[in-house]
């Protein structure tokens, strides 16, 4: 007997025994395939069901989460920043108190106004033309203030200045001009400082008074 055929047959017997599980249950397979047709469909449609339910579980549960996640809770710090914005803004809408010292200034000032005389009630008295006992006193002290020049003098400058001026109820010269010039700056200048002088003697007057007096400078030598 060949050894080397005894080798080929129990390889090829080896072969055989190895293969044959394999070709006994792809024949079982087929088999079942072939007789139940409907059981392999309905397992691919209950596979396809639950794939199909997975997806749709998987979508809801993430607009369920978005939603959620857009209403997340406001930080403290905004919130904060917030309440802050509304009070000042509040606060700047609300009318700011005056204060207590402008309040009585503007009460002092309310009844000084309503104290003190209009302008209707000002008096305009020229000397020489209105008959006035107060523009009398007014005229005499400014002659006892009168002081002639001593340059003036020498000079022989002579001449009348007409001054006007202001006198109020509160006894304060205002306004203090020439009205006339005497032709003498020396005259003139000297006209203004005596009504200065005088009206430290000038009597009170119930109304505030525009008065224009005369000053004569005249040599009578």
């Amino acid at each position: 007997m060949n050894p080397f055929l005894n080798h080929k047959s129990q390889a090829f017997y080896l072969t055989i025994l190895c293969f044959l599980p394999l070709a006994i249950g792809l024949f079982w397979t087929t088999s079942l395939l072939v007789i139940n047709p409907s059981a392999s469909q309905n397992s691919f449609t209950l596979s396809m069901k639950q794939f199909a339910m997975q997806s749709s579980a998987t979508s809801s549960t993430q607009s369920i989460q978005q939603p959620l996640e857009s209403l997340k809770p406001i930080p403290k710090d905004f919130k904060h920043k917030n309440q802050k914005h509304k009070k000042r803004h509040q606060a700047e809408s609300k009318p700011k108190p005056i204060p207590q010292t402008m309040q009585t200034q503007t009460a002092q000032a309310s009844q000084d106004s309503t104290n003190a005389p209009s302008q209707d009630s000002t008096h305009y008295l020229s000397y020489g033309k209105d008959d006035n006992p107060f523009l009398r006193a007014v005229k005499s002290s400014i002659d006892k203030s009168l002081d002639y020049p001593r340059k003036a003098r020498k000079m022989r400058m002579q001449g009348e200045v007409v001054v006007g001026f202001l006198w109020t109820t509160h006894k304060q010269l205002k306004n203090l001009k020439v009205l006339k010039s005497s032709g003498y700056d020396v005259l003139d200048e000297n006209a203004l400082q005596t009504i200065q002088k005088a009206s430290a003697y000038f009597p009170i007057y119930t109304n505030n008074a525009h008065l224009q007096i005369p000053i004569i400078y005249r040599l009578t030598n």
